[in-house]
């Protein structure tokens, strides 16, 4: 498919998109650094937070009975909603630490 004629394209943020598309120099974005340091703290405040929840729900299991079934069985931790709950939060917290 070819490119569409810069003078098809509707005002707007479309115009502007394909003017910074086509003239590269007129590509200056803000990088809102504050904001993404106060995000990545706030983030890294959550991460804390359930890392120390999910140590305390370990411990619990295993002064359990079942310790270790529940400590090292996939069908047995995800019986636990709230492990599993905690367990998902950081992998999609540390998936976006990654990306970044």
């Amino acid at each position: 498919m070819g490119s569409i004629l810069f003078e098809c394209v509707p005002s707007g943020y479309a115009k502007l998109a394909a003017l910074i598309s086509k003239e590269k120099d007129y590509a200056i974005f803000r990088k809102f650094g504050t904001l993404n340091a106060r995000n990545l703290l706030h983030l890294q405040a959550e991460l804390s937070d359930l890392e120390s929840r999910l140590l305390e729900i370990d411990t619990k299991v295993e002064q359990g009975d079942d310790e270790y079934a529940i400590s090292s069985s996939w069908p047995k931790f995800a019986e636990d909603e709230e492990r599993r709950a905690i367990a998902q939060r950081i992998k999609e917290a540390l998936t976006y630490l990654v990306s970044e």
